[in-house]
């Protein structure tokens, strides 16, 4: 059996949680789960499920503060995403008007080379 080794100045985790942090407090609740259903002692039993919890508790916590980042990401995302949407339909509302104006230049040279062919013709 190991000691247990309580950080100097008992520091506290930062939440969000690094990844090896959450990694250790995910594989520590496996761990506390599993003497959970391995021992018939009362009074260990009632420890183990106190830390369990208290364990699920900091991941919940950690869940959360991920939830969060990942929705302000999402919506900084989202408002990029917005403004290039406007830039594209400004854009292409200006090349369908530029389309429009070749369409009528398009038209008036070929009734200019309608009318000089006639004209050459005579």
């Amino acid at each position: 059996m190991g000691d247990v080794v309580v950080p100097l100045g008992g520091a506290t985790p930062t939440i969000p949680l690094t990844p090896e942090t959450r990694q250790a407090y995910l594989d520590l609740y496996k761990k506390a789960e599993l003497a959970v259903q391995a021992t018939a002692d009362g009074t260990i039993l009632g420890s183990l499920n106190d830390t369990k919890d208290a364990i699920g508790a900091v991941i919940s916590a950690d869940n959360d503060a991920r939830l969060a980042q990942d929705d302000a990401s999402f919506k900084a995302v989202q408002t990029q995403i917005d403004a290039a949407n406007d830039s594209m339909k400004k854009l292409a509302a200006d090349i369908a008007g530029v389309a429009s104006k070749i369409k009528v230049f398009g038209d008036v040279a070929s009734g200019i080379n309608t009318v000089l062919t006639l004209v050459s013709a005579v």
